[in-house]
């Protein structure tokens, strides 16, 4: 008798913003890199109160694959290819950081 493992939709996303860690489930069919930054802005709309949409295309986003190496995403391509790369997982963590001010941007407050 063999077990035939069954393929999940979901994944669960660990995810790493300044050292919190929240962890969801997310729907590997439907669901587009537009839609995990969105839910990344639902779920820590302190750290990013910005409304300016330019600030989603400059998020640092980073996974650890399966060789423990931490690979840099930032476009739809690169998503489903993750999304391929570990479709083994059952978990995949995700470190994501938001861009950092630059000098001039800090002068001016």
């Amino acid at each position: 008798k063999t077990q035939t493992k069954k393929m999940s939709t979901t994944i669960k996303l660990k995810v790493i913003i300044d050292g919190e860690m929240r962890k969801f489930k997310f729907c590997k069919k439907s669901q587009a890199y537009d839609d995990f930054l969105s839910k990344i802005y639902q779920l820590w709309k302190k750290k990013f109160s910005e409304t300016d949409p330019k600030v989603y295309a400059t998020l640092l986003t980073k996974y650890l694959d399966s060789d423990n190496d931490w690979i840099s995403f930032s476009t739809e391509e690169e998503w489903k290819e993750l999304l391929d790369d570990m479709s083994d997982k059952d978990t995949i963590k995700i470190s994501v950081e938001a861009p950092k001010k630059s000098a001039q941007d800090q002068w001016k407050e």
